[in-house]
């Protein structure tokens, strides 16, 4: 969502006037104030997309983004959930990413955006609270292995594999494509 700086002038003094009120609408002030002040102005787009009519560039992003919270939300519960011998299985098959089975994030220096929109997405919005609090700034590139491991979950979400509970075998092939191919 592009905004003039007189539309975020106006519309801070709005978020400023309503949370002094307490108005209770429909509209949350301390989001819309986020997202203006983070430059995340695609959040107001997302959270409330029944008043937007047109698309914004960074939804590619934020559709990528959420797909990778969404991803990471239930490699980590199923994670959860496993027996100790499970998980001394994953950590051996799928090593070295098996012994820190936990989102770690973007680098915040070269993946920017998706840095700001997984940020604002898990602390501004009502998902993804089990990352909320958690430093999601890595000092290394991350977009390629999420991808590599998005495209593994999608094609066991995609045959139906990962309804129902957590299966190593498949824990252990998301996992596994962090890793990157040599020779390939």
């Amino acid at each position: 969502m592009e905004l003039s700086d007189g539309e975020k002038l106006i519309l801070t003094m709005l978020c400023e006037l309503s949370a002094h009120l307490k108005i209770q609408g429909k509209v949350d002030p301390k989001l819309v104030s986020a997202a203006l002040t983070s430059g995340n102005t695609w959040g107001i787009r997302h959270e409330y997309p029944g008043i937007f009519e047109t698309k914004t560039a960074n939804e590619a992003i934020t559709d990528e983004v959420r797909n990778f919270l969404d991803m990471w939300a239930y490699i980590e519960n199923a994670y959860r959930e496993l027996t100790p011998t499970q998980k001394e299985i994953v950590e051996r098959e799928a090593a070295p990413v098996g012994s820190n089975v936990r989102f770690s994030g973007f680098d915040p220096n070269y993946e920017v955006d998706h840095w700001a929109t997984a940020n604002f997405l898990v602390n501004h919005t009502g998902r993804f609270n089990s990352f909320r609090g958690r430093n999601i700034n890595t000092p290394t590139h991350s977009i390629d292995m999420h991808r590599r491991m998005y495209a593994t979950y999608r094609k066991l979400v995609t045959n139906g594999s990962l309804i129902g509970r957590a299966n190593v075998t498949y824990l252990i092939a998301i996992l596994r494509a962090a890793r990157v191919a040599v020779g390939a």
